[in-house]
């Protein structure tokens, strides 16, 4: 932990006080996969920015089980694939499995799982559409991971970004924000910020970068970042 936490493994701790992994189940899965990719690709000086994201998605799930927890996922998978399918050279096959994972969300009947189900056949593919489609049509206990797919949508959309780290905040800022719309979800009580500046050795508000990679959080080594004290708002000292 003195080495720094990703986004996810910070978000989870906020959640609940102990979690200090990326598959924290206190942070919804399309957050999460989402939020991996965010951090992995932002550079060292701009990723402590993400700290105070990592309170917004804390607490995001697990979220609602059986039918209700698939329509929540369905929804978040629609609005990231609607966030690039104009990016896509067959926009119009996008969008049709995305009206019908949403006409699913709607009215999650027989009838329409069935025409979500057709939908992603004809796509055959694993793109954010397809999944939104495909998790649509499957039981609650059997949708597929949208880590694949939700982590090339957050590349697609950044790909030609003037800012690229800019971009990355915004795509993950914005999904937590729509998470929000649907769910009311409030973020993590403050106070845990404290010991998690505690648990990582940081007291400072100054953007500084971390040096080494350290992290447990997988065998890659990917980027993780600290968090500095919060005032009324999470203030981030370093991330890396």
């Amino acid at each position: 932990m003195r080495d720094g936490g990703c986004f996810v493994q910070v978000a989870g701790y906020l959640a609940d006080g102990h979690s200090w992994s990326e598959y924290a189940t206190s942070v919804h899965a399309v957050i999460r996969a989402a939020g991996i990719k965010c951090n992995d690709m932002m550079s060292a000086a701009a990723r402590p920015r993400l700290a105070p994201l990592a309170a917004d998605a804390a607490g995001t799930g697990p979220g609602p089980t059986g039918v209700a927890g698939q329509v929540l996922t369905v929804r978040l998978l629609a609005w990231v694939a609607q966030r690039v399918s104009h990016r896509r050279p067959y926009r119009r096959l996008c969008q049709n499995a995305v009206n019908a994972a949403l006409n699913w969300a709607d009215c999650p009947c027989a009838g329409h799982q069935a025409v979500a189900d057709r939908t992603y056949q004809a796509m055959g593919d694993l793109q954010a559409s397809a999944i939104a489609a495909r998790t649509a049509s499957a039981d609650p206990i059997s949708m597929p991971s949208p880590g694949w797919a939700v982590s090339a949508a957050v590349s697609a959309d950044v790909e030609h970004a003037t800012d690229r780290n800019q971009a990355l905040h915004d795509f993950l800022r914005d999904l937590i924000g729509e998470h929000r719309r649907l769910t009311g979800h409030a973020p993590a009580p403050s106070q845990r910020w404290g010991q998690v500046c505690e648990l990582l050795g940081t007291t400072g508000r100054v953007a500084t970068a971390v040096p080494g990679s350290g992290s447990s959080r997988r065998s890659s080594s990917s980027p993780s970042f600290a968090t500095g004290v919060p005032t009324a708002a999470p203030a981030p000292s370093a991330i890396r």
